[in-house]
């Protein structure tokens, strides 16, 4: 899937140089098309995360959680039988009176002598107070 994601040409091509059986890239289009990309806290992230740590505890190694705040252009669009674009903090809740977002919150946890990152949460935003932001922090770190 990794190869992939990056190259269908290489994909491509390493399936047929080394006569590898490797599934079709629309299994693979399939596959991804399963992965959840609503706004909110992603459950898969943090398993991911939970093997890593406990790795790294093992290696005596830590862990650190970044947030980061990116602004993204306003636009709202229709797809999938629903509206995208509009403020969404992860609850479930589609409401077209809420304004469109004008920035996404990220959480990503990021490896202190390691080389990975993983994006456990992001939330489509108008601006929050600072005590909005320490209440997500905290959810995250629960």
């Amino acid at each position: 899937m990794t190869l992939h994601f990056y190259s269908a040409k290489a994909y491509a091509y390493v399936c047929e140089r080394f006569d590898l059986v490797l599934p079709h890239p629309e299994t693979i289009r399939s596959w991804y098309s399963k992965i959840s990309a609503d706004p909110g806290f992603t459950q898969p992230a943090f398993s991911a995360i939970k093997s890593c740590v406990d790795e790294r505890k093992r290696e005596g190694k830590e862990t650190l959680c970044v947030m980061d705040e990116v602004a993204i252009r306003k636009h709202v669009e229709y797809a999938a039988g629903k509206f995208h674009g509009y403020v969404d903090l992860g609850c479930g809740v589609v409401d077209d009176s809420l304004p469109p977002a004008k920035d996404a919150l990220v959480l990503m946890v990021v490896a202190i002598d390691d080389s990975w990152k993983i994006p456990v949460a992001y939330f489509l935003i108008d601006g929050l107070t600072g005590e909005e932001h320490a209440n997500i922090i905290k959810d995250c770190l629960l």
